[in-house]
């Protein structure tokens, strides 16, 4: 019974660092993207 709650505690974790990790990586690429397609506004 243990193991079975040690399995679903470890897949419970990764999904949650998959998220986190795909959203921190959607952020930054998001980020790059937007600064390489769209130049600085606020430079006057």
């Amino acid at each position: 019974m243990a193991f079975t709650e040690g399995l679903g505690l470890y897949y419970l974790w990764g999904n949650l660092l998959a998220i986190a990790i795909a959203s921190a990586l959607n952020f930054v690429l998001n980020e790059k993207w937007t600064f390489r397609s769209i130049p600085p506004v606020d430079s006057h």
